[in-house]
């Protein structure tokens, strides 16, 4: 059977056979000033890679190899509703006595795209089985708005997370507001 296939082509302005060797030149010459734009329009690389939300994210300063995560640390689910795209970021808080204390480990994350209370919170069941969190933190501002339902964003998913059996050692099926 044919499988579709993804394929990628690079091209530079070096490689358009429609720019005289002059027109290259004044070209490169007038963004010369914008190491940005030089990257994209002369050497062909995407711009999305200039449009990052944490440019000053590196993964050799804030990765670091998988290991187990010792029983004594505190396990949090941050959760941002969104309208639609609900996210989750899966955090560990190192024992005050560790080694690692004053730091903050990412473990895990799910993300929902186009998805309602019901439908995240069965695919966010999957993915924390097992994990005991001491809490669950929401985006106090997006948890408030209210749905044609008439419940806010913060109900919905504590009827959903009760439901499916989601629940953490402080907040139950329910949520500690941070932000605005």
């Amino acid at each position: 059977a044919d499988t579709a296939r993804i394929e990628e082509f690079h091209f530079t302005i070096f490689d358009n056979p429609y720019l005289s060797e002059r027109g290259k030149k004044e070209f490169i010459d007038k963004i010369a000033d914008d190491p940005e734009e030089y990257r994209v329009r002369v050497l062909g690389e995407s711009r999305g890679m200039f449009e990052l939300v944490y440019p000053n994210f590196g993964r050799e300063k804030h990765c670091c190899p998988a290991f187990p995560i010792p029983s004594d640390w505190c396990n949090y689910l941050v959760f941002d509703p969104g309208y639609v795209n609900p996210f989750s970021l899966f955090l560990t808080v190192p024992h005050p006595d560790s080694v690692y204390s004053g730091h903050v480990f990412v473990f895990g994350e799910c993300y929902g795209r186009r998805m309602d209370a019901r439908t995240y919170s069965e695919m966010l069941r999957s993915k924390v089985m097992g994990t005991n969190f001491r809490a669950f933190l929401i985006d106090n501002h997006g948890s408030r708005k209210t749905e044609a339902n008439g419940k806010t964003m913060y109900q919905q998913y504590e009827e959903e997370f009760k439901r499916v059996g989601i629940a953490s050692f402080e907040t139950g099926h329910g949520f500690l507001p941070i932000g605005f």
